[in-house]
């Protein structure tokens, strides 16, 4: 059984809080439409904030399976659309 791409996300580095401090962080992400080209390290129209843990070649890329949100789903209680985790 083949499986079936239902989102890609791209974010650029932007303040986030994070308790009683602000950072700067790539991890806020929104789906893009369509087909999205991958640029040597990177999907194009996404960045990360720290270099020296995230991005370049060897670094991760995130992708969840429709049954991990189904998972999450249900021990949080709501509902989890494709592309929750990072927003």
């Amino acid at each position: 059984m083949g499986g079936r791409l239902v989102s890609v996300n791209v974010g650029a580095p932007a303040p986030l809080s994070a308790g009683r401090r602000t950072v700067e962080s790539g991890i806020v992400k929104a789906p893009v439409a369509g087909r999205v080209r991958v640029e040597g390290a990177n999907v194009a129209g996404d960045r990360q904030a720290d270099l020296s843990v995230h991005g370049g070649p060897d670094k991760a890329v995130y992708a969840y399976a429709v049954e991990d949100y189904r998972w999450w789903s249900t021990g949080l209680g709501v509902p989890l659309d494709p592309a929750t985790l990072g927003r």
